[in-house]
């Protein structure tokens, strides 16, 4: 069962109890927060799932089959061995100046596999990690992929650093508890001292660059410009206006001057890393 962006009933349903097992009625109420399903539709969604044996029930109690859990368990772990090791090997043979790119037509894809290659570059690199965003968006149409990475790096005791490229208001107001709640040292820029419509972030002599157009971007600047602090309207209008975006790629390179520079240039509002 695959955990999309845009989930089953079922999906949904293993999402909720991952947290733990549930009364079927309190199931049903957390569920149609997400989706607009009967109860006719939830409990067929309950038949199709205890029938592959991903959920079994006692009474009223709807909970995870602790054997599919297993079997999950190990599948991931497979991947995290086999997958995660063939690509890390890959990375690691990329020489001094070498560039992968990877092009995308779908924003999801793209910040998929960044956040794939990220944890995999953490992994290898003991160093902090450097961020620039033009604009922080990421956090506001992905909150939790982002918030993830960031519990993630706070879990590890990683140190990391992220550099926004504007101080407004709206910067400030949606990305201050990255510092608060991970821990994470935020810096704003009155003007943006990298591209705008580059986003990197360093890892030792590595570099992972998301590349977006120019008129996205400046869209995205716009929205920073007219609202003050979340709300609903900015997310509906930046899910938008990243649904109209057609070009996008991820850019790694290893690089080390560049690197150096980059991570110096970053850092000047810091104190001292690491």
């Amino acid at each position: 069962m695959l955990l999309s962006s845009k989930p089953k009933v079922e999906e949904t349903i293993v999402d909720i109890l991952a947290d733990g097992p549930y009364d079927s009625l309190v199931l049903l109420k957390k569920v149609q927060k997400n989706h607009s399903v009967t109860k006719q539709g939830f409990y067929r969604a309950i038949r199709v799932l205890l029938k592959d044996e991903i959920v079994t029930k006692n009474k009223q109690l709807i909970l995870l089959n602790p054997l599919w859990s297993s079997r999950i368990k190990h599948f991931i772990d497979r991947i995290h061995t086999i997958s995660h090791t063939k690509e890390s090997e890959t990375l690691l043979k990329l020489a001094d100046g070498d560039t992968m790119v990877f092009r995308f037509k779908s924003i999801v894809d793209l910040y998929l596999l960044w956040n794939h290659y990220f944890f995999i570059f953490c992994q290898k690199n003991e160093g902090s990690v450097v961020f620039f965003n033009t604009h922080n968006f990421w956090a506001l149409i992905r909150s939790d992929i982002e918030n993830e990475m960031y519990a993630w790096i706070r879990n590890n005791n990683k140190k990391a650093y992220s550099v926004i490229g504007h101080n407004t208001p709206l910067d400030r107001s949606t990305s201050d508890y990255i510092k608060k709640d991970y821990g994470i040292e935020i810096a704003y820029e009155d003007t943006p001292s990298i591209s705008e419509t580059v986003f990197p972030a360093v890892f030792g002599d590595y570099i992972m660059s998301t590349v977006l157009d120019a008129t996205t971007v400046r869209a995205i600047g716009d929205i920073y410009t007219r609202y003050q602090k979340w709300e609903p309207t900015v997310e509906k209008e930046l899910k938008e206006i990243i649904s109209r975006m057609r070009r996008s790629k991820v850019v790694i390179e290893r690089n080390k001057k560049k690197a150096e520079y980059l991570r110096k240039k970053l850092m000047k509002y810091f104190v001292f890393y690491k």
